[in-house]
């Protein structure tokens, strides 16, 4: 995998995007949810992004980029696997009181439980 670019501002390219589009026909917006990632040849970065549609339009959005570890928003892991369980986390935190509500909060959790692989032993 060749090393990602970064812009003057420190904002990677991602090597992949998890995406959870929107359901409304003809949208031509952003994502209702996605997921970015990037390796930088000794760990993962990963940034967050949603929009919901309903009620307060509410959302967030963040750059995929590399802030040293320990620092208040470090978005680092030492895995691909890990760097999508803790983007899982921190939207599933966002989204946390709006959940249990019809519409986009709902779908966005429903999504991220599709993004984790299935534990065979925890299956049995």
């Amino acid at each position: 995998m060749t090393p990602p670019v970064c812009n003057a501002h420190g904002v990677y390219q991602p090597h992949e995007s998890l995406t959870l589009a929107c359901d409304r026909r003809g949208w031509r917006g952003m994502p209702t949810a996605e997921i970015e990632l990037a390796f930088l040849g000794t760990h993962w970065i990963y940034s967050v992004a949603f929009q919901l549609l309903q009620g307060d339009s509410w959302g967030r959005c963040e750059p995929l980029t590399d802030s040293r570890e320990g620092a208040p928003y470090a978005r680092r892991a030492h895995s691909r696997e890990a760097a999508i369980e803790a983007a899982c986390a921190s939207l599933r935190k966002d989204l946390s009181a709006r959940a249990q509500q019809p519409g986009d909060a709902r779908r966005i959790v429903q999504w991220l439980d599709t993004l984790r692989p299935v534990q065979m032993e925890l299956a049995l």
